[in-house]
């Protein structure tokens, strides 16, 4: 079995002693301990608690064989602890389990590397089997000595198997199985010891019996159980051809039949696995009846047996399969040690060192083995509780692993197994969304994804509202790709860089411009669509929009064509368009003064914004863009807009993001013309995407794939998405993170990962740098998983930073004081439009 990682358990050997009754001279035995702090993290349905903790019992076998016969044992044990100040907050239960491998003395290397082998696999499978519970290994000695002898017994009970069979002589009288110890009973049992004036645990202790123990083959061979069904055929006939018939004669014999059957089922059970079984309540100071008689109660369940065979024996009690034993505390004459202290050797030890039974042989020593399934549902943890110790962390939910190759997420890690989460190349193209509060990490897995890719040669393209992520980046850039990143940055007004969202050739390309930008005014001015962006102001932009175009014209030009008649002449002489001529010839040439101002000025209020601000200005009123995206991603660049909100404040920054990410998806969408297998990866990622959610971004999810652009979206509430832009996030999104939401977003991620164990006190709960996932690999969407993310640990440099960017102005970017002669001169040449090109593009 694989090994986990994570930190050992301490192991305690227990100096050789000599086996409970055995002579002077008898072999000695040596015991090597270690223990798990259980920590539930999820109440879970009691079914789904039942089904994990039968797949641990079923594997268990396997996990407790040893090379030592009867060597190893389990033991589950709480301890209760009532509070003793009044201020207290809560009393708790500590729940341990306890492993324990014995061995003879002179052999400690060997019981050693048995228990550490022991542990390892333990560990493995109960992470692998019982995702609700977080196990924590107990890692020093004195924690350990504790947990084994947490107080000095004062008062101790054992729950033992109801010994009856009906009508049968005693020499065949055998222990019928225990019904359940289930979820719920487990929760009642513990808030009972919690009410105990003195500290109190309770011990659940089984060790595997080998299939060919003596004691099982013994009991195995008994001929009154072999053939049930002729004894019950015998006392059918008495009765039905007897003189008398009655209904208690029907029952007794419906009563026999089941019990004998039962009896034999238990026995084939236990001819394929048993256990010996010890379940045990002890206390530092004498056990309330209450307490005793609901565990017998709970665990034994009602007993199956008639008013006359609890007259034959009234010692046991009437309801229950199960009897409670209590130790005598005086030494019994002949014995070696008193009852009292075998008693508490057994709960020190984790031993099975018989006392107090009536009666002896086969039938007695099976007063301790159970099956199976008997095993199984004793083995029962309770739910999550306020008794016991919360963990303030994820639900941990294992990652399925099998991909060797990708970008890393983080880690799995579910108890102390670690696993590392790795994003399928193949996956990138079908999207990536996380969502989460602020500070909770979303920044820092883009900052180590974009890391990633950055170092793999991939391009890259960056959206950051804020400039915080951009400026990590930057200090981190390898020194071979610096040269490949190009930096957009507004904030850098001294050397402003040009970026014209009416740059397009041919007109397909231009009609898909003109849709995107009124998508942009709609997202701005009418984004509840309530007429203020309607078809009359769209049917006036999109008409001044390609005239401009035409003549290869910015925003500015578009301002000018709405207020200059005299310009909108020397425009009009590149535009082929007749109907665009026409709308300024027919429609807007005939409108009288008044409604040609009122209409024509409502319209120059939206775009004069953006070309008054000095700033936008100097960036929209630049003829070429400073870079062209198309080429970026042909040739693998790094591509950097810092968008920067501070700084520019958040009209302006959303207005540019707003034009920057459909320039992006027009360059995606013109690789259509190289052959597939020519187009390189590049991967977008946007963070606060909400600020640009527009119907290119719907349109860039639904096509970007094919085009091998992969996007990566993240903000800070599902609530932020609204309407189409949500259904196409949800619908065509491959994978998805979600780390901590508040109340109402938490319950619509919670139907977003459904079918899973996450539940939205789960997403409200999380602890920063942890999230949710759900990855698609290979077509197929994997369970819900825990994901630790990493921290970045890449050195990050100032002066790489100064380095990048200083190389990215020189290339890409044009002083100040050109560009604004470049843009006043342009204001004046009213008859000609400027031709442009690379050596000239500001039309000098």
């Amino acid at each position: 079995m694989a090994r986990a990682k994570g930190q050992q358990p301490a192991t305690l050997v227990n100096g050789a002693t000599r086996r409970a009754g055995d002579d002077d001279g008898a072999a000695r035995v040596c015991r090597v301990f270690f223990a798990f702090r259980l920590v539930a993290v999820v109440p879970g349905a009691a079914k789904e608690r039942l089904e994990h903790e039968a797949m641990l019992l079923t594997r268990l076998g396997g996990a407790t064989q040893s090379a030592l016969a009867g060597a190893r044992a389990i033991e589950v044990r709480y301890l209760a602890r009532p509070g003793t100040a009044a201020s207290a907050w809560r009393d708790q239960v500590e729940c341990l389990l306890i492993g324990r491998v014995a061995g003879w003395d002179g052999a400690h290397a060997a019981v050693r590397a048995e228990a550490a082998a022991f542990a390892a696999d333990l560990r493995d499978l109960l992470a692998a089997t019982l995702p609700n519970y977080r196990f924590d290994p107990v890692c020093d000695q004195p924690a350990l000595r504790w947990a084994l002898r947490p107080f000095a017994l004062a008062d101790t009970v054992e729950i033992r198997h109801r010994m009856f069979a009906p009508s049968a002589p005693a020499t065949t009288a055998l222990a019928l199985p225990l019904p359940l110890l289930g979820v719920t009973e487990a929760g009642t049992i513990l808030e009972l010891m919690l009410r105990q004036p003195e500290p109190v645990a309770l011990s659940v202790c089984l060790e595997p019996l080998a299939p060919d123990a003596e004691l099982a083959l013994a009991v195995c061979d008994e001929p009154a159980a072999a053939e049930p069904e002729a004894a019950v055929g015998a006392v059918r006939r008495d009765a039905l051809f007897g003189e008398q018939l009655s209904v208690q004669s029907l029952t007794r014999i419906h009563e026999e039949r089941t019990t004998q059957r039962w009896q034999a089922q238990h026995l084939a059970a236990l001819r394929q696995r048993a256990f010996r079984l010890r379940i045990q309540l002890a206390g530092a100071g004498r056990l309330g009846d209450a307490l005793i008689s609901t565990l017998a109660g709970e665990v034994g369940g009602p007993g199956h047996h008639t008013a006359e065979a609890a007259w034959q024996d009234p010692a046991l009690p009437l309801a229950a399969g199960a009897r409670t034993v209590r130790p005598r505390s005086a030494r019994a004459r002949g014995a070696p040690r008193s009852e009292a202290a075998i008693a508490a050797e057994n709960f020190h030890t984790l031993e099975f060192a018989a006392w107090g039974e009536p009666e002896a042989g086969p039938a007695a020593e099976l007063a301790y083995l159970a099956d199976l399934g008997e095993a199984v549902r004793l083995f029962a943890l309770p739910s999550a509780a306020p008794w016991l110790p919360a963990q303030h962390g994820a639900l941990s939910l294992p990652y399925p692993g099998g991909v060797t190759e990708g970008l890393r997420l983080g880690t799995n890690s579910v108890r102390s197994a670690g696993r590392d989460v790795l994003l399928p190349h193949e996956a990138r193209n079908h999207h990536v969304w996380m969502v989460g509060q602020t500070g909770t990490g979303k920044s820092t897995l883009l900052e180590s994804l974009i890391g990633q890719d950055i170092a793999a040669g991939r391009g890259v393209i960056v959206i950051d509202p804020h400039g915080d992520l951009i400026r990590q980046v930057l200090g981190r850039i390898p020194a071979r790709r610096a040269k490949d990143v190009i930096l957009f940055d507004p904030a850098d007004t001294a050397h402003p860089m040009g970026i014209n969202p009416l740059e397009a050739q041919g007109e397909d390309a231009q009609a898909l411009v003109v849709s995107s930008f009124i998508g942009l005014l709609t997202k701005l001015y009418d984004p509840h669509h309530q007429g203020i962006v309607g078809p009359r102001f769209e049917h006036a932009a999109r008409n001044g929009l390609l005239t401009v175009m035409a003549n290869g014209g910015t925003l500015i030009e578009v301002v000018r064509v709405f207020q200059d008649d005299a310009f909108v002449q020397t425009q009009l002489r590149q535009v082929s368009d007749a109907l665009v001529r026409r709308y300024w010839t027919d429609q807007i040439a005939k409108t009288n003064d008044f409604h040609r101002s009122e209409v024509l000025d409502w319209i120059v209020s939206k775009f004069g914004h953006f070309v008054t601000d000095p700033t936008m200005r100097r960036i929209l009123g630049q003829p070429k863009s400073g870079f062209s995206f198309r080429q970026a991603m042909d040739t693998g660049k790094i591509v950097l807009l810092s968008l920067a909100k501070g700084l520019l404040g958040s009209e302006n920054a959303n207005f540019l993001g707003l034009i920057l990410l459909p320039m992006v998806l027009h360059a995606a969408l013109s690789r259509a013309e190289l052959p597939a297998a020519e187009r390189r990866d590049v991967a977008l990622y946007v963070d606060e995407f909400q600020n640009y959610a527009t119907d290119s971004l719907a349109l860039m999810l639904a096509e970007a794939r094919k085009y091998r652009l992969a996007l990566t979206l993240a903000n800070q509430h599902v609530g932020q998405l609204k309407g189409e832009i949500r259904d196409a996030v949800l619908g065509n999104v491959g994978s998805i993170l979600s780390f901590r939401l508040g109340a109402a977003d938490a319950t619509a991620m919670e139907q977003v990962f459904a079918p899973s164990p996450v539940r939205a006190e789960h997403l409200i709960g999380l602890p920063n740098f942890t999230a949710y996932g759900r990855l698609l690999v290979r077509g197929q969407h994997t369970p819900v998983f825990t994901l630790e993310t990493d921290p970045v640990t890449t050195p990050w440099s100032e002066r790489r930073l100064e380095t990048v960017r200083a190389h990215s102005r020189v290339r890409y970017a044009h002083p100040r004081a050109e560009v604004d002669a470049a843009i006043t001169k342009r204001a004046h040449l009213d008859e000609e439009p400027v031709a442009t090109s690379r050596r000239n593009p500001f039309g000098l």
